[in-house]
């Protein structure tokens, strides 16, 4: 029953009409190719610091290797999240990964504090989605204009 959803025809599945779909498509492509290009290019760089550090051992070259380590891992297990994510959405996913789940429960949970206002989105996220940003935290009032410690007043 699972895999009923997979088997049937595209046209047969009902369709999301959410506006920004296709962008967060096309991000998460973007974000996928950068990732992919990182860890191949951090492979490569890991495997000569690696050689490097072999030869001659020294505080740099340990450094480079457990730099480059982490960048290696981080991307590969970026990659990991992303396409597990589209997995568990498509619903292939057999085996559940906890720290994934995690991750996709805090996510979910930030956006539902966001939604209640509870939590406020940054300048810059919320600049991206063309609204003013609010510069109060949630429950705190704004500053008065003009008053003491105000921005601007060349104090």
């Amino acid at each position: 029953m699972r895999n009923a959803a997979r088997l049937e025809p595209a046209a047969a599945r009902p369709r999301i009409d959410d506006p920004h779909r296709g962008a967060l498509r096309t991000r998460r492509k973007f974000t996928f190719w950068a990732l992919m290009i990182t860890a191949t290019l951090a492979l490569s760089e890991f495997l000569a610091a690696w050689r490097a550090w072999s030869a001659a051992p020294s505080p740099d070259h340990a450094a480079g290797v457990a730099v480059l380590g982490l960048v290696l891992v981080g991307a590969v297990g970026w990659l990991g999240f992303l396409l597990y994510e589209v997995d568990r959405a498509a619903g292939r996913i057999r085996h559940e990964v906890r720290l994934y789940e995690w991750i996709i429960a805090r996510r979910r949970q930030e956006t539902a504090l966001e939604r209640s206002g509870v939590l406020r989105r940054t300048e810059p996220e919320v600049r991206q989605a063309g609204q003013e940003p609010v510069r109060e935290r949630a429950g705190v009032p704004k500053p008065a204009a003009g008053g003491a410690g105000a921005e601007g007043t060349g104090r």
